[in-house]
């Protein structure tokens, strides 16, 4: 996959709309989970460097970062489950093209839904360890019960 050379413009274009809105939502939210994360990890390190945490947690701002990154474990699994969605789509496009073509087997069809599996896949891997990164720091940090 990564020795194909790919031309970003014809595969955009051989998305289906649907797809190709599903992607720019996905960078958009691959944006947002970037800087909520870089921002959790900056509020963890002052906290620790003004000495701030302490035994309760009922106002914690700790409470409140393990909050964010909760609901944004959920934003990943939804996109998860509409990737899932999407790449059915995808597919089905793909064996339509192929049964209806006057080609014999036109196999080219495929790499769009290949492609727009293995971005997506690898745009979900990199949400989940940067989540796993700051959700195993802030555990770090919460006091123990």
């Amino acid at each position: 996959m990564l020795r194909v050379d790919w031309d970003l413009r014809s595969f955009w274009n051989g998305l289906t709309h649907a797809s190709g809105y599903y992607i720019f939502c996905l960078l958009l939210v691959a944006g947002y989970t970037i800087y909520f994360f870089a921002k959790t990890l900056y509020r963890l390190h002052c906290l620790k460097r003004s000495h701030q945490l302490n035994g309760t947690l009922a106002n914690s701002p700790l409470l409140s970062m393990s909050r964010g990154i909760e609901n944004l474990r959920q934003l990943h699994l939804l996109f998860l489950l509409l990737f899932a969605l999407f790449f059915a789509n995808e597919n089905f496009v793909a064996f339509r093209a192929v049964a209806y073509s006057d080609v014999h087997c036109d196999v080219a069809r495929f790499d769009f839904s290949t492609g727009f599996a293995y971005f997506v896949s690898a745009v979900l891997t990199v949400l989940h360890i940067l989540q796993w990164i700051a959700s195993a720091r802030l555990r770090r940090s919460l006091p123990s019960t």
